[in-house]
């Protein structure tokens, strides 16, 4: 099943070829978000460097810009849902001597653009994503992390649809699933909580991904609802 790209929460890409550098862009892009009229009902959520985050009660979701440097010069990406195209569409208005459109950047998988969110949107039209259920609240946090471990990631959600059976058979599987398990089923204190289906839903449990390169994992955070069907509702990226 694959996810309706019509809809207004589907995940939508703009890349464009970017004039000026961290600095000048910041202070531009500030102005645009504190002094248009079209971002009156938005506020900046976050910002740092390279990524800026813009909320808003009647956005369908986190506008995210981000300015890096690579090869081809100083590029700007803005991963946004598709209800707040006319957003989008009113700040490349506003910096359009800072900003030129051109071709979204190869992705290293073709169907999608790189990243843990559109990486997590993906799963949730998959067949997968009928078995461990993925909160669009997981989507938008995906959205600070750099971690690109995919296959790490999707393994450690295949073991959360496997929960269900392992709490029976568990002891008598390796050493290396046994300890995913624990992992897994432990309950922690201070528990992230995540909006799904208009009620809010602790998330006591965690489970890890941990990237090849860097070292670094991706910490999923998750509930099992009624039914044992777990439901990833946080992620986050830390240092190991």
């Amino acid at each position: 099943m694959k996810r309706d790209t019509s809809s207004p929460l589907s995940l939508k890409l703009r890349t464009y070829a970017c004039t000026v550098g961290d600095d000048l862009f910041r202070r531009r892009f500030r102005r645009v978000v504190g002094h248009s009229p079209a971002f009156n009902g938005s506020f900046l959520v976050q910002e740092t460097c390279r990524m800026n985050r813009i909320g808003g009660m009647d956005q369908h979701g986190d506008v995210v810009v981000r300015h890096d440097y690579l090869k081809e010069g100083w590029t700007v990406r803005v991963e946004y849902r598709a209800g707040d195209e006319g957003l989008v569409e009113a700040l490349e208005r506003e910096l359009a001597r800072e900003l030129t459109p051109c071709p979204n950047l190869p992705s290293p998988i073709k169907s999608r653009p790189p990243g843990m969110a559109y990486f997590f949107e993906m799963v949730q039209g998959q067949p997968l994503g009928r078995k461990v259920l993925i909160a669009d609240s997981a989507i938008e946090s995906a959205h600070s992390t750099v971690f690109a471990a995919y296959r790490e990631t999707r393994l450690e959600l295949e073991l959360l649809t496997r929960l269900h059976t392992l709490r029976h058979t568990h002891l008598r599987e390796s050493e290396d699933v046994q300890e995913r398990y624990r992992r897994a089923t432990e309950r922690h204190d201070h528990a992230k909580v995540c909006l799904f289906e208009g009620r809010k839903v602790c998330l006591p449990h965690r489970i890890k991904a941990r990237g090849p390169k860097n070292g670094n994992v991706l910490v999923m955070h998750f509930a099992l609802l009624p039914g044992g069907k777990p439901l990833v509702g946080w992620v986050e990226e830390r240092g190991f």
